[in-house]
């Protein structure tokens, strides 16, 4: 439990920081990944600001829960989630749309997706 309560604590406030920087400096944000800013750029990342709000809400409120199937439920979503999150950054890096920047977000993403794939492994007992 107290390894479920620090993987939920650690997206919150990733996630939290993520919508900051989406939400208030969109241009540099884009920008910082090599993307060309734009109106839509900054529309688009604003819009997903709020994703990442919705996410930083559901992984800190998540963090008690003491029903294993929730806890599951959970683990499940954040990992496709931030596993999806590396696979596209990958796949935008293998295609030059970014620059090398994303290696950060992808190393982020990929320990917290990975250390969510392993709680939903654990056996019911070990979770």
């Amino acid at each position: 439990m107290k390894f479920y309560k620090s993987i939920c604590s650690a997206t919150a406030a990733l996630f939290v920081f993520l919508a900051l920087r989406l939400l208030l400096t969109p241009v540099a944000f884009a920008a910082s990944m090599g993307l060309e800013p734009s109106v839509a750029t900054s529309v688009l990342l604003r819009r997903a600001a709020m994703f990442m709000v919705g996410l930083a809400v559901l992984t800190f409120c998540a963090r008690s829960l003491q029903d294993l199937q929730a806890r599951r439920c959970v683990c499940l979503s954040a990992a496709v989630t931030l596993l999806g999150l590396a696979c596209m950054g990958t796949y935008e890096r293998l295609m030059g749309t970014v620059n090398a920047s994303i290696f950060i977000a992808i190393g982020i993403e990929s320990v917290l997706g990975l250390a969510f794939l392993m709680l939903l492994l654990r056996r019911p007992d070990k979770a």
